[in-house]
């Protein structure tokens, strides 16, 4: 009884906060920044009063919520992937040809990732559930190097990126790179880890929308250009040089996708 109140607390909360996170991220004008993010933020909360009210109704054990549960979890998990792309053109988009190589590596990745994942799922007894579980687990490692391999490329160019990006990669980043090891984790252990996994999964992603609760507590700057962060001195000695690689690897860029 007392476990079942703490879960229940537990839920309520989590939901009371993914409501809260997607008010505050309307009303501060996440959308004009980051429109796919914020329908993300939606989804996951209409997805979560639909997989309650079939609960409530018919218990987790009926064919209409085990088919709802995967397909809504379906839907979750391709805006997570819109969500990266959408990160990576707001940071690199400024420069056409590394922003035309990076699209075109993130297409590429999504092929192979579900081709992978249906391949798996045809040699699999439940299909649907193995195709679903097999993508949302390649999806996260793709995520998680695609947003390391974004950050290491911004910090190398010296590309500045603002508060609430940085905020909406960090919690991608937690999130997925705790999904990775909770997968690797389970594939060791199989079932006897799966209630703990469960519990990982639900509080990592709470933590996650704390981060995002952040992003969209203050209302939502303007996109604007980089500003220096350097002294004037020190910035216009080394600032010329950075921007000088950084049009040369654009202009290569071009000329090879052209």
């Amino acid at each position: 009884m007392l476990f079942d109140s703490v879960h229940n607390a537990r839920s309520i909360a989590a939901t009371l906060l993914e409501v809260s996170v997607a008010i505050l991220a309307v009303r501060h004008g996440l959308f004009r920044r980051l429109p796919v993010f914020t329908t993300y933020l939606f989804a996951v909360v209409l997805t979560e009063f639909i997989r309650l009210g079939l609960i409530a109704k018919i218990g987790f054990g009926s064919k209409t919520y085990f088919w709802t549960y995967w397909l809504t979890q379906a839907v979750l998990i391709g805006l997570r992937g819109i969500v990266v792309a959408e990160i990576c053109r707001k940071v690199l988009g400024h420069n056409i040809g590394i922003w035309h190589l990076c699209r075109i590596i993130l297409c590429g990745v999504a092929g192979i990732l579900f081709a992978n994942a249906a391949v798996a799922a045809w040699n699999n007894q439940n299909h649907v559930t193995a195709l679903i579980t097999i993508l949302e687990r390649d999806l996260e490692l793709a995520i998680l190097g695609t947003l390391i391999f974004a950050i290491m490329f911004t910090r190398y160019y010296m590309i500045r990126v603002d508060r609430l990006i940085t905020l909406v990669s960090v919690g991608l980043l937690f999130y997925s790179a705790v999904q990775v090891a909770n997968h690797e984790i389970i594939s060791v252990f199989r079932a006897g880890f799966y209630p703990l996994y469960a519990q990982i999964v639900v509080n990592s992603f709470a933590i996650s929308m704390l981060i995002w609760l952040a992003a969209v507590w203050k209302p939502v700057p303007a996109e604007a250009p980089a500003t220096a962060m350097l002294g004037p001195q020190v910035y216009g000695q080394v600032m010329p040089e950075v921007n000088l690689r950084l049009r040369e690897l654009n202009s290569r860029l071009l000329e090879i996708l052209r």
